[in-house]
């Protein structure tokens, strides 16, 4: 199924670099339609995400995949609590076979197969909920001490950093989820200055730095997704 390169969170890659090393052509001209997509419940705030061919699109009450060649049918749509309530605004973010989702009003992570939508684990309504909603979150991965960390914000200004893996608060923060200063209303992600790498999240009020790279990162290469190592400070 796969045409093309990967597109897998919010802004390409976990930097929102915004950039792709796909050609375009002549996008002004030369573009047309393969296929299209409509929703009864809306397309609101978030961005699709391209996984291996696989082409992941949050409308406003669900979650659906398509085989990015063809459309319709879809390969498969998550909809409905414990999973995902309405104002589904987050951008999911992909990788390694699978997609990492919030639950729009739910308070809710659920971890899925991208191929299938098979659910591998989920923090929801009914199982360890989570402190605040995840209508706008959009997550970034990181590998902290060998461990894959999936890192995100809820509407009620609580950060958190849970094993990838398995979904359980990652054991490497001291206070998990970590109380920001207000609300999260926006993507976390890390940044890159210079040859240090930093994992970074705004709120309302006050910028945090939450981890330190363990090895001095290489700069960023445009439209090459880097996933920086991180050594969590307490």
């Amino acid at each position: 199924m796969k045409a093309g390169e990967d597109w897998v969170t919010a802004g390409h890659d976990f930097r929102r670099t915004n950039a792709s090393n796909n050609s375009t052509g002549d996008a002004q001209c030369k573009q047309t339609l393969a296929w299209s997509a409509y929703d009864a419940s809306g397309f609101v705030y978030n961005h699709p995400t391209i996984y291996d061919g696989v082409l992941l699109a949050g409308w406003n009450t669900k979650l659906v995949a398509y085989d990015i060649n063809v459309g319709a049918p879809p390969l498969w749509t998550k909809t409905g609590l414990p999973y995902i309530g309405s104002g589904f605004r987050n951008s999911v973010t992909a990788q390694d076979g699978y997609v990492y989702f919030g639950g729009g009003s739910g308070r809710s992570m659920t971890k899925a197969d991208v191929y299938t939508g098979a659910v591998a684990w989920s923090r929801n309504v009914t199982a360890s909920p989570l402190t605040g909603n995840t209508v706008y979150t959009t997550s970034v991965i990181m590998d902290c001490g060998g461990t894959p960390v999936l890192i995100f914000g809820t509407t009620a200004g609580m950060l958190y950093a849970l094993d990838a893996n398995t979904g359980l608060n990652y054991a490497g923060w001291a206070v998990n989820p970590l109380p920001l200063d207000g609300d999260v209303w926006f993507t976390v992600s890390p940044t890159a200055w210079m040859s240090s790498t930093s994992v970074l999240t705004v709120s309302s009020v006050t910028p945090r730095a939450l981890c330190t790279p363990s090895t001095p990162a290489p700069a960023p290469s445009i439209g090459r997704s880097i996933i920086p190592t991180c050594m969590v400070t307490s």
